[in-house]
């Protein structure tokens, strides 16, 4: 169906409605992000579903589908795959408006992972079997390969339009409603630390919302949207996204040898081992996505650093205001404890999630056992 609408008009007409629900405040949002991630599952389940009884095991030919990629190939697809784990931590950007966060956040944590690495192996191990063997190479550079797969296969019709309105309606809208919101939390606290001008920090009277944040990232994305250049645009933000990783890595571990007694609810293990290897690691996926991608990255947190050094580090808070930040945020952790009722009912939902998670990872990785013995 030809739609004679410009694509950045339906971009910026999608990216208002995200502004708009993430000024009204984070219930209103939450209550958004619920809706579509319940969606999705909901889609999927039903189309995977539907789609079953047409899975062809013959396609599971590992000499046939594919050859191991070179290294730097190899590296490349590892980056994408990445992307699709990148934003398993905006609970983390969200944690002030998070209940009990010492104990909610390091659980969603765990699970977030075994959550994506199902849904993306069950997806792929659908489309694996669905279209056949000769066609699925062309799939390599396809734009929207689930549907070019599909037409392919032969499947036309309403396994197309179930499949389109959950990814579009669901997983991508998921996506988008944390793409304003988390941002915006960054920006916000960046605002009172001090890096970045007051008015970032401010809160709206009524709405208790990063107001002026929430509309400065909708403002930065209007004008990403009018340059038509997502592919570029995607891949300067995943560069610059590993340069601050790795500054976040380098800094996670100063932090541990600065300040050892500092009172962390909770301590991730093996913190030397994962801060070398996620350097080496996000350093060579960086060079997987091209030398003008990485150099151009390279500029823009450049400027942001140089954008630190000459105004935000006159302007944050001093060493003595972050030891009193520190003591106040140490107390609000004693006393922000549930009650044993509660630390019961959180502990069972949990169970339930590790339970539900666990089956859904075991069942993928035993789909594609199954299927290449078969």
């Amino acid at each position: 169906m030809n739609v004679a609408i410009d694509n950045r008009i339906i971009a910026a007409a999608l990216m208002l409605f995200f502004v708009f629900i993430n000024y009204k405040g984070v219930k209103v949002s939450g209550k958004w992000q619920n809706a579509f991630v319940y969606f999705f599952w909901s889609v999927s389940a039903v189309w995977m579903l539907y789609m079953i009884q047409h899975v062809d095991f013959g396609n599971f030919v590992p000499e046939q589908m594919a050859t191991f990629p070179g290294f730097k190939a190899w590296m490349e697809i590892l980056t994408w795959i990445w992307w699709c784990y990148a934003g398993f931590e905006t609970c983390v950007g969200m944690g002030g408006e998070i209940k009990y966060p010492q104990i909610q956040i390091p659980r969603a944590l765990f699970l977030s992972p075994f959550i994506i690495f199902a849904i993306n192996a069950l997806f792929q191990w659908f489309l694996a079997g669905l279209v056949p063997l000769a066609a699925q190479s062309s799939l390599a550079a396809a734009v929207a390969p689930y549907a070019e797969g599909l037409e392919k296969a032969g499947y036309m019709g309403f396994p197309i339009i179930l499949l389109c309105c959950g990814i579009a309606f669901g997983g991508d809208f998921s996506t988008l409603n944390p793409g304003v919101e988390v941002p915006s939390r960054y920006l916000y606290q960046m605002g009172l630390d001090g890096c970045l001008p007051g008015v970032f920090g401010k809160l709206h009277p009524k709405y208790r919302t990063p107001h002026v944040a929430i509309i400065f990232v909708g403002i930065v994305a209007f004008l990403l949207i009018l340059t038509n250049s997502i592919n570029f645009v995607a891949q300067i933000n995943i560069c610059s996204l590993f340069w601050s990783y790795i500054i976040g890595f380098i800094s996670f571990a100063e932090l541990r040898r600065k300040e050892p007694d500092l009172p962390r609810p909770y301590r991730a293990p093996w913190a030397t081992f994962s801060v070398v290897s996620s350097v080496i690691i996000y350093a060579l996926m960086g060079w997987s996505c091209g030398w003008e991608h990485v150099g151009i990255s390279f500029a823009v947190t450049g400027c942001a650093l140089l954008f630190y050094l000459v105004y935000g580090r006159k302007r944050a808070v001093s060493q003595e205001e972050i030891k009193a930040i520190q003591a106040a945020e140490a107390a609000t952790l004693e006393e922000d404890i549930p009650d044993d009722a509660t630390k019961a009912r959180m502990d069972a939902e949990y169970r339930k999630w590790k339970i539900a998670v666990g089956a859904i990872t075991i069942v993928a990785i035993l789909l594609y056992v199954i299927s290449f013995i078969l």
